[in-house]
């Protein structure tokens, strides 16, 4: 497991201004190592077989693995330690894209660009049940347009069940529906990988490397950034939205501005990537060429959500990265320090929050999460990525809160009613 080491001051200075915390702390993160955690590599390798050419995992933590080659294409179902539950073979179907959806159905590409068996002329992606029995298709040779496909490639599905595919020699991801009807579609040259999680759909390039962020229903949110090294074979984002790229040289990892936070390239089974995905535990799944698959610890698997409570009208904070502020300069230094933070609802509103002062404190204890809130001084605003919100179920007259649900929320410090307003709550899962 990546291990972090936090360096602090002997102390540290707190200010307020307009009513905003700072500190004057020295912070910083050191990365060891990703540590595998168990292998699969009883399928054939080398250059008559693509092994695990395509990955997904489900619900369950199960691993799909669909594979092309001169022997035969196959479909390979792993347990979530990587173990062997089933092996299908068939004429067609072998491809680098698989996708599981929330029913169980399995979305597979059936493409001549990267097989020696399908039938000549297939360009299409096909829906099927777990007996591979077939449930819907789309395209059926190659071509362009609202109907065909040129080179499928890469999948990807949302938790609406709607399909994003990689249409390589169209340079274009589509987006279809659960029955694999077409809905819209995004140009983007030399497309080459795909993913999607929460609210928004990530793709990469295989030429210049570049990463874009779109909505789900492919407008561009704004960020672009760049993987650095040549040829990405496949993306996969995990649960903070840090992104790791598999190339032909390494694992390639990102955060979620798309900063690169490190280069994984050490080992071997960092090397000629296939493909790569992310279980529910944010355990990293690849594909290595000539090994088989590798399930890695992923750095930021611990995910501690805030949480809400009803009967106390408080939320509660446990991660908040801030800003470290320079107090002679009043500007950020660019390094951030984990604070942790309640804040209770004013009385008679909704939308309005205050500190509770008492339990804002600078974390000095080297603790680390996959997915803290952030504070951006700029602005004001305090983004949660994950609340967990008690579903309010009222059982004589008392209110449960063993059942919730996870949103995300947004929200802006007013100065003036020393409190943050929620701009923006949106529902998660």
């Amino acid at each position: 497991m990546v291990k972090f080491t936090h360096k602090l001051c002997l102390g540290f200075l707190m200010i307020f201004v307009m009513g905003l915390p700072f500190v004057q702390v020295a912070f910083a993160d050191e990365i060891n190592q990703l540590v595998i955690s168990s292998t699969y590599t009883s399928i054939y390798s080398g250059w008559d077989k693509y092994p695990g050419s395509g990955l997904d995992v489900d619900k369950n933590g199960n691993v799909y693995v669909a594979q092309t080659g001169s022997y035969g294409n196959y479909s390979v179902k792993l347990d979530n330690s990587l173990n062997l539950i089933s092996e299908t073979s068939t004429s067609y179907y072998g491809s680098y894209g698989i996708t599981v959806l929330s029913t169980g159905h399995m979305v597979v590409v059936d493409s001549p660009q990267h097989g020696y068996n399908p039938p000549s002329g297939n360009h299409r992606i096909v829906k099927v049940d777990s007996n591979f029995t077939v449930l819907a298709t789309f395209g059926s040779s190659a071509g362009s347009g609202n109907t065909y496909l040129y080179n499928p490639d890469r999948l990807a599905s949302d938790r609406h069940d709607n399909v994003y595919v990689v249409d390589g020699t169209n340079n274009r991801l589509v987006k279809l529906n659960s029955e694999l009807v077409y809905i819209t579609e995004y140009q983007f040259d030399n497309i080459s990988a795909v993913d999607v999680k929460d609210n928004y759909v990530y793709v990469a390039s295989y030429n210049g490397d570049v990463l874009k962020k779109l909505d789900l229903d492919l407008n561009e949110a704004g960020i672009i950034g760049q993987i650095g090294s040549f040829g990405v074979h496949d993306i996969a984002v995990d649960s903070a939205g840090n992104i790791f790229a598999g190339t032909n040289s390494n694992i390639t990892w990102l955060d979620s501005d798309f900063n690169i936070v490190a280069v994984f390239d050490d080992d071997s089974w960092f090397r000629n990537i296939m493909a790569i995905a992310i279980d529910q535990d944010n355990a990293i799944i690849v594909s290595n060429r000539y090994k088989g698959i590798a399930k890695f610890d992923n750095p930021f698997s611990d995910c501690k959500h805030a949480t809400y409570s009803h009967k106390k009208r408080t939320l509660t904070v446990p991660f908040i990265e801030i800003p470290i502020i320079d107090f002679l300069t009043g500007q950020s230094n660019g390094k951030v320090e984990l604070w942790t933070s309640s804040l209770r609802q004013v009385s008679g509103t909704t939308n309005r929050f205050g500190i509770i002062f008492k339990t804002l404190a600078p974390i000095t204890d080297g603790s680390s999460t996959s997915c803290p809130a952030t504070y951006a001084i700029e602005t004001g605003t305090l983004s949660i990525p994950y609340v967990d919100i008690p579903t309010g179920i009222d059982i004589g007259n008392k209110k449960s809160e063993t059942n919730v649900d996870v949103f995300k929320a947004t929200m802006t410090w007013v100065p003036m009613g020393r409190s943050f307003v929620i701009q923006e709550i949106e529902q998660v899962e």
